[in-house]
């Protein structure tokens, strides 16, 4: 079985939504879901568009926008 090359992606590359309002309501719809799972916010937010989350057991785990 012959797999296909790997897209090579820039190190200077940038991703750039044209589309922020749904962006941000599917990150907060993302956390929303994520709250009535069992997770809670992380006291330590380290920047706007990330959400650190943690799970029920303490184990973080992140939403973030592009």
């Amino acid at each position: 079985m012959t797999r296909a090359p790997r897209p090579r992606i820039e190190a200077t590359s940038v991703s750039i939504s044209t589309d922020r309002p749904r962006e941000l309501a599917a990150f907060y719809a993302a956390e929303a879901w994520a709250v009535e799972l069992g997770a809670r916010r992380s006291a330590v937010q380290p920047q706007e568009g990330v959400r650190v989350m943690l799970d029920p057991h303490g184990h973080p785990f992140c939403f973030f926008t592009a």
